[in-house]
């Protein structure tokens, strides 16, 4: 490892540990670490596969296993800063890239006029196969890194654990109100609710759709993804969770893989509200009589979420 390396590894570290306190403090999500970290052994693997490491061999060039130093450091600190590890991952993806331009060069010449005594050992067919698939991968490592944006699973989970809460309460204070008003004349059967606010008041973030049947003996929500779908071939590995539910008390649940989609009629029964949580909703709306059924909004003639004062 000559000078000249030693100099360019202690820059590009210098450079990566420099942005870290510009990129706050948030952790890369597990698929674009595992996007980052790839990059380089997946280079290395179709490298030897397409023999450019007998052509490297052949022009004098040697192992320069330090060169790993940087590497590593630089993915040890992006652990814990997505933005560094933004730059490390369009780095890696860099060399890689330009590996494969490489060994597309090599066998050009290979292929075409009289081939270099370094190339000997190269099979252009093996070689262009192997340049084109180290293209390929990189291309799809680069997407699951961008996909994977400011994509946590932990957090997904968290929110899809929130919505699922909300149409469970929801549900247990329709089914509460109709034990209190189904004897009376003139009542619907269920409160239509306005299902647009968080238990604080404030506007929900998760989409969510209700409808009512029209003699007010029935009712079907809807919650849709509370995230953006990433693009295609992403959308089906970045899953989530939609949920439907009516007047039975079945909380349905699917994972979707776009944001129009919903939950069907027969999908699968994830959780059933109990009797407890049914009277829970009705002590609630007792100790607050005077006042709209909480947390959610007694609402006339519309589904739209209610008015925020």
């Amino acid at each position: 490892m000559n000078g000249k390396h030693v100099i360019a590894s202690i820059a590009f570290v210098s450079l990566i540990l420099s942005a870290g306190p510009a990129a706050a403090n948030e952790a890369p999500s597990p698929p674009m670490f595992l996007a980052e970290v790839l990059l380089l052994p997946v280079m290395m693997l179709l490298t030897f596969l397409g023999g450019g490491y007998l052509v490297l061999r052949a022009k004098g060039y040697k192992r320069l296993r330090l060169l790993w130093i940087p590497a590593v450091l630089a993915v040890m600190v992006s652990v814990g800063f997505e933005l560094i590890s933004l730059f490390v991952a369009f780095a890696f993806g860099m060399i890689a890239l330009a590996r494969a331009g490489t060994m597309v060069v090599w066998v050009m010449q290979a292929a075409i006029g009289e081939r270099p005594a370094y190339l000997a050992s190269v099979r252009p067919l093996r070689m262009f196969a192997a340049s084109a698939a180290l293209l390929l991968a990189t291309v799809l490592l680069w997407g699951l890194f961008v996909a994977s944006w400011g994509w946590s699973g932990w957090s997904t989970d968290l929110q899809s654990d929130l919505a699922e809460e909300h149409v469970r309460d929801f549900v247990a204070y329709q089914l509460a109100y109709a034990e209190e008003h189904k004897g009376e004349a003139g009542k619907p059967r269920f409160a239509k609710l306005g299902v647009g606010q968080d238990f604080n008041g404030h506007p929900r973030s998760t989409p969510t759709e209700v409808e009512y049947a029209e003699d007010g003996r029935g009712f079907t929500i809807h919650v849709l993804v509370s995230k953006s779908v990433p693009f295609w071939p992403y959308n089906y590995i970045f899953r989530q969770r939609a949920y439907r539910a009516d007047e039975s008390g079945q909380i349905r649940m699917i994972r979707v893989s776009s944001s129009k989609q919903r939950c069907p009629p027969d999908g699968p029964v994830v959780w059933k509200v109990t009797q407890e949580e049914i009277a829970h909703a009705r002590s609630s709306m007792e100790s607050r009589a005077n006042e709209p059924p909480y947390p959610f909004n007694l609402i006339d003639s519309t589904v739209e979420p209610a008015p925020q004062p």
